[in-house]
C-alpha cells in the first residue's frame, strides 16, 4: 500500500488567504496529475480519492474532469471516491455509491 498526500496545509480551505487558496490549488492539480498517470497506466488494484468530492463542491475540480479520470480506468482497478456531497453528475460513472450517515448518541442517560 502507498499513500501520496498533495495537500499542504490542514485548514479548512475557505478559511486560507488568497495566497494559500492558490498555493493549495496547485498541490491539488498535482494530486489530479498523478491520479490521472496511475489509472491510465493501471498501477494499482484500488485508488482511493479521498475527499475528491469536496473539491467538486468547493469548485476546485470540475466534474468533467473527474469523469474524464473515471471514464479512463481499466475495468481491473477500483477507484474510490470519498466526500460529503455527492454530483449526480457523476453517478452514472460509478458502480456503486455506500453512504455513510452521521448519528448523535445521547451518552448523558
Amino acid at each position: 500500500m502507498k499513500i501520496f498526500r498533495f495537500e499542504k496545509c490542514d485548514g479548512l480551505f475557505e478559511n486560507l488567504s488568497m495566497e494559500r487558496q492558490e498555493e493549495e490549488r496547485m498541490n491539488i492539480r498535482n494530486g489530479l496529475n498523478f491520479a490521472r498517470k496511475v489509472v491510465s497506466t493501471g498501477e494499482c488494484d484500488m485508488l482511493i480519492l479521498d475527499e475528491i468530492l469536496g473539491l467538486l463542491d468547493q469548485g476546485i475540480v470540475e466534474a468533467g474532469e473527474l469523469i474524464k479520470l473515471l471514464q479512463s480506468k481499466v475495468d481491473e482497478m477500483e477507484v474510490v471516491l470519498t466526500g460529503k456531497v455527492f454530483s449526480k453528475e457523476i453517478e452514472p460513472y460509478v458502480d456503486s455509491i455506500l453512504e455513510i450517515n452521521h448519528v448523535k448518541v445521547d451518552n448523558t442517560k
